[in-house]
């Protein structure tokens, strides 16, 4: 499965968007470079994020540039591996991001 993005957040979360458009989330526990995960493998917390540009703004929020050049803005309530976001969809608070 290729990678399309990964970033992370303050807290050892990290996010990664495969070429499918899967969003997945782990979460490095130790945050000391020893080999302590929250789970095993990444936990899906979403689908269709076919977004050419994908990146945190910390605190669990994420944004998103959409092909049209809209930015999107998306908050992981949960960050603990279970779907819960702030809206159930992204909310668009630009327009013009095409870059």
């Amino acid at each position: 499965m290729a990678k399309v993005h990964i970033f992370g957040d303050e807290d050892g979360s990290i996010y990664v968007v495969t070429s499918s458009g899967d969003l997945l989330w782990y979460k490095d526990l130790a945050r000391n470079g020893t080999w302590k995960w929250a789970n095993d493998t990444g936990q899906k917390i979403g689908t269709g994020w076919n977004f050419p540009h994908v990146f945190s703004g910390g605190g669990g929020v994420i944004y998103a540039i959409a092909s049209n050049g809209d930015l999107l803005w998306y908050k992981d309530l949960a960050r603990n591996g279970k779907r819960k976001w702030a809206n159930d969809t992204g909310q668009k608070i630009g327009t013009g991001w095409s870059f």
